[in-house]
């Protein structure tokens, strides 16, 4: 058999336009001693302050942004350690938004973990104008790991 992307072999593909279309939130995603608004920006040459505020607001971390008295300039400290575990999250998934991917992927069970189900509807709705989004994440059941995807 054959593995397809959009109707061409993979071999066929240049990885580096291929991984432009995913988004990928690791478990413990990893910061870099800058400010917020670099580490949302890391991996996208020169993005437009509307891109990288639309995509705080898509993750949900635009919430998070209000109560920081720096803003986007707030620094986050080495790996994101000024900033709480939910915060983070968001900002990654910030990051991960950025690139306007048409697959997201969230790693294991602890990435959404600080997330009620009003912020996940938040990010949901958020994400509505992005072409063909898929969010796939792991779910553990009977200490077995099973991919867990829903579509928008």
């Amino acid at each position: 058999g054959r593995i397809l992307a959009d109707g061409n072999s993979y071999e066929e593909l240049d990885l580096n336009f291929l991984r432009r279309f995913f988004g990928v939130v690791p478990q413990e995603p990893y910061f870099f001693p800058g400010t917020i608004r670099e580490n949302v920006a890391y991996g996208v040459p020169e993005p437009a302050l509307e891109q990288i505020e639309e995509a705080l607001r898509a993750s949900t971390a635009a919430a998070v942004l209000e109560d920081l008295p720096e803003g986007l300039e707030t620094r986050m400290g080495d790996d994101g350690a000024l900033l709480s575990g939910g915060q983070r999250q968001r900002i990654a998934i910030a990051r991960a938004l950025l690139g306007c991917p048409r697959l997201l992927i969230l790693d294991k069970d602890g990435t959404l973990i600080a997330f009620d189900l009003s912020q996940m509807r938040g990010i949901h709705n958020a994400v509505q104008h992005y072409p063909k989004l898929i969010f796939i994440r792991q779910i553990k059941f009977d200490d077995r790991d099973f991919p867990f995807q829903f579509r928008r």
